[in-house]
């Protein structure tokens, strides 16, 4: 079973995707801040990270970079998703620099979610 970490600090759009993964029969990890989600990332090493640019504790391109430069590479090269609301202008690219497989932009249906998380990870059914 495919597991997916999910970095998201708005308790609703949380719960959404943390219940249709677990539909989709993803095993689910989230966390609600940066530094709880870089531990759950660092010691369970998912499959596939959902990260939000916007956290309340740091920004999520902070959080992406730490993840890109673990100095152990056990984390590098976990394919990261940036789920994208409010950002400011050249924010999705800078994620892509920073090693983003690719950016979702909210409000997003997340059965589109599921089907590009299966297609990453090769799941497709």
């Amino acid at each position: 079973m495919h597991s997916i970490c999910i970095v998201e600090d708005e308790p609703m759009i949380a719960r959404i995707l943390v219940d249709k993964m677990q539909r989709e029969g993803f095993r689910v990890i989230s966390k609600p801040t940066g530094a709880e989600g870089l531990a759950a990332i660092r010691g369970e090493k998912p499959d596939l990270v959902l990260l939000d640019l916007t956290l309340d504790d740091q920004d999520g391109l902070e959080v992406l970079s730490q993840l890109k430069a673990d100095p152990d590479g056990s984390v590098r090269q976990i394919p990261v998703l940036m789920l994208v609301g409010q950002f400011r202008e050249g924010d999705v690219p800078r994620a892509k620099e920073l090693g983003a497989l690719d950016c979702i932009l909210k409000p997003f249906k997340p059965t589109i979610v599921a089907a590009r998380i299966r297609h990453i990870l090769g799941t497709d059914y």
